[in-house]
């Protein structure tokens, strides 16, 4: 295991502060309701700074529709009026759920995302698949397509990026005032538990994982963490338990064929 707690200096986790300061100056706002995180365009959701558009005809490469079951694959199920489920499977892959480990994040039931999160699919058999609810997209007289803008950057991403480097500046009351800022609205409550450095900061990367779940920041999130010593990657993540796999992606081919002076990957 790698971990450096040092890796990254005091003099850039203040500039990080100091230009999430200037974000926050934008006039970004969260959204009071969760469910419009995602499901107002970014064009007009005061959250959003920056983010992909999408409209119905270009939906095919939105990663979303992998999420949306197609409706041979949930019906029966009892709770089918709450699954956004699409007509067909050119709609809706229903490749990806949300994980056991990404579920348990969840420790609050009164936590305002977990609907626009996941559902848990009810059969009469009992509960079955919990598919992520996060990017279900529109509804058309031809049934849903995935065409929400998928978000790169929000306010409350930017908020917890601010409570990550103030707990890095070992600047924990301010570290958990920007983890506030977030749960307040899950409905979650104010943090009020360990205030020592590593345990707030492990709480910052959970803060992260509930909030931006599908939002393609956990494995960064995970690796950063894992770099600043607050968790262990190989023994966190279930995919890497006993294995040294690189953290860090190898390159293709063409880039070698273009340049034989490029080295791969260390690992790899």
């Amino acid at each position: 295991m790698e971990c450096k707690s040092t890796w990254w200096g005091d003099a850039d986790l203040t500039a990080a502060a100091a230009a999430i300061t200037e974000v926050e100056a934008s006039g970004l706002t969260l959204n009071q309701d969760y469910k419009n995180v995602t499901g107002v365009r970014a064009a007009t959701n005061p959250e959003v700074a920056l983010a992909a558009y999408f409209q119905r005809d270009e939906a095919g490469g939105n990663y979303g529709v992998n999420a949306l079951p197609y409706l041979t694959g949930v019906d029966g199920a009892l709770n089918l009026d709450k699954i956004p489920y699409a007509q067909t499977s050119a709609n809706g892959q229903g490749a990806y759920q949300i994980s056991p480990k990404s579920k348990a994040l969840f420790t609050n039931p009164d936590d305002k995302r977990i609907p626009y999160t996941w559902i848990t699919e009810l059969q009469a058999s009992g509960p079955k698949i919990s598919w992520i609810t996060k990017y279900s997209g529109n509804i058309y007289a031809d049934g849903r397509v995935s065409d929400n803008d998928l978000i790169i950057y929000r306010l409350s991403d930017i908020f917890l990026m601010k409570a990550e480097a103030y707990a890095g500046l070992n600047n924990i009351p301010l570290a958990i005032e920007y983890l506030n800022k977030v749960r307040q609205r899950a409905n979650t409550g104010n943090y009020t538990a360990s205030t020592i450095k590593s345990d707030v900061e492990r709480e910052i990367l959970d803060e992260r994982g509930r909030e931006l779940f599908f939002e393609n920041k956990r494995w960064y999130d995970l690796v950063r963490f894992h770099k600043g010593g607050t968790i262990n990657v190989y023994t966190y993540v279930p995919n890497l338990v006993g294995k040294t796999t690189p953290l860090f992606w190898p390159l293709n081919t063409t880039v070698f064929a273009n340049n034989p002076n490029i080295k791969q990957t260390e690992g790899y």
